[in-house]
């Protein structure tokens, strides 16, 4: 079976797994779900890009990133909930990673084929990518 299938086959059961988790209220259940269903994500972006080349690779490689970030802001956040019972008015650590999740997000939607651009406009982008990270900073801190 390609790995595309399993991953396929392996997130419809855990999705199955998941609602069986939601009709329960196992928040723990859910959570842990919930992180192998992105985990899973992750690893299909970064398989699709592995197959693909230039503009492509380069997307689904940012939207893997952004995933991992995800998933990892889940793993903390399953902790402080459901390890911890932290307060939901406190701050935690997942709060960050999930806010930066987005960021490889948003620096998908700039990309271009670099061929056909010169090597001082690509600078220039990634420079423009850099500010988007004091610029969520400055956001979360507001």
């Amino acid at each position: 079976m390609a790995t595309s299938r399993k991953i396929l086959v392996v997130s419809a059961l855990a999705l199955a797994c998941h609602f069986a988790a939601l009709a329960v209220h196992s928040a723990l259940a859910s959570s842990i779900i919930e992180f192998v269903l992105i985990v899973l994500t992750a690893a299909a972006c970064f398989q699709a890009s592995g197959r693909a080349s230039g503009f492509a690779r380069r997307f689904w490689r940012l939207m893997g990133i952004a995933f991992a970030l995800y998933s990892a802001g889940q793993v903390l956040a399953t902790y402080y909930d459901s390890v911890l019972h932290a307060s939901l008015k406190d701050w935690w650590p997942s709060d960050v990673l999930f806010l930066y999740h987005v960021a490889p997000m948003a620096m998908a939607l700039f990309l271009s084929d670099d061929s056909v651009e010169p090597r001082v406009y690509r600078w220039q982008r990634w420079l423009d990518f850099l500010q988007i990270g004091p610029l969520l900073v400055g956001i979360y801190v507001a």
